[in-house]
């Protein structure tokens, strides 16, 4: 089997630039507080932090949030969601060759020589 990393900054800017090229609206800043229903329960819209929206479809892509967003809309995921920080330094010549993790600890450290 082959394994492999993806820088996580490098794939959301690719869905970004892929969903605004289908006409997609996304609004940075803006905090989903909650989601409009019809009569039958229905998603119709997101309620946020700057107001209210309809939508034909919702889509959602939020990360270490996902199961709090989820319960919002009556979705129960089955996962367990941990916020992760990032720190990012200077490029220095790679000292780890692969990823380590500290789960208990919520975090990872992994190098790039980009």
């Amino acid at each position: 089997r082959r394994g492999g990393t993806a820088r996580h900054d490098a794939v959301v800017w690719g869905y970004a630039y892929a969903a605004s090229a289908l006409g997609v609206d996304m609004i940075q800043n803006c905090a989903v507080t909650g989601f409009t229903r019809d009569a039958n329960g229905r998603v119709t819209g997101v309620e946020t932090s700057r107001g209210k929206t309809g939508a034909g479809k919702v889509g959602m892509a939020v990360a270490g949030s996902s199961s709090r967003v989820a319960a919002m809309a009556g979705l129960r995921l089955p996962i367990e969601s941990h916020v992760l920080q990032a720190f990012v330094s200077e490029a220095i010549k790679p000292l780890i060759p692969g990823v380590m993790t500290f789960g208990a600890g919520h975090f990872y450290v992994s190098q790039s020589d980009k």
